[in-house]
């Protein structure tokens, strides 16, 4: 039997809370322990080196999805984009493990590609906040040079100050600086 009724599952998880081996818990349900380990993993259960199963924190065992080192340009997503479609298109000898895996790859092509847009949007508007706060202390720094009253001379100063403080806050973005667009090709 290939399939897990709700009754093994009881008996699975009462075994687990009674720190049976899956060695012990496969004999038991008369499953392969290879069967008996995938479903403990599914479970949200933690499979120790030793054989015993214990509780888990999360519901999940997958690894933490560290960022990215780069990220990919419009052009390289629409390149693994038509990839996945002309395998899709041939059909020819695809399993249904490569099918469901170049679906998602489509689907997230998709997003990808719509977050890329958004991004870009930001990031254009990041850069003109920069290039206005540097605008404003050339202006100020111009007018300060010709500038006799005290209070105004304190308050430019001031000004001056507080933006360039901006601006070095900003590790990404450096005033007036050109980054090459992820949009458009290469």
């Amino acid at each position: 039997m290939p399939y897990w009724s709700q009754e093994q599952e009881s008996i699975l998880a009462d075994m687990i809370k009674q720190g049976k081996t899956v060695e012990e818990i496969a004999t038991t349900l008369g499953k392969s322990v290879e069967a008996v380990a995938m479903k403990v993993r599914r479970m949200g259960f933690v499979l120790p080196q030793e054989g015993k199963v214990t509780v888990s924190s999360t519901t999940t065992m997958l690894e933490p999805i560290l960022p990215a080192k780069d990220m990919l340009s419009l052009q390289e997503m629409m390149q693994i984009l038509l990839g996945a479609l002309d395998r899709l298109r041939s059909g020819e000898g695809i399993s249904s493990q490569e099918l469901r895996r170049y679906r998602l790859i489509v689907s997230t092509a998709r997003t990808y590609m719509a977050m890329l847009e958004r991004f870009h949007n930001w990031t254009k508007i990041e850069q003109s906040m920069v290039d206005m706060a540097a605008r404003f202390i050339e202006r100020y720094k111009h007018e300060l040079a010709g500038e006799t009253d005290a209070a105004r001379r304190s308050f430019l100063e001031n000004q001056i100050k507080m933006l360039e403080e901006q601006v070095n806050e900003s590790k990404q973005y450096k005033p007036f600086e050109k980054k090459p667009s992820l949009l458009s090709p290469i």
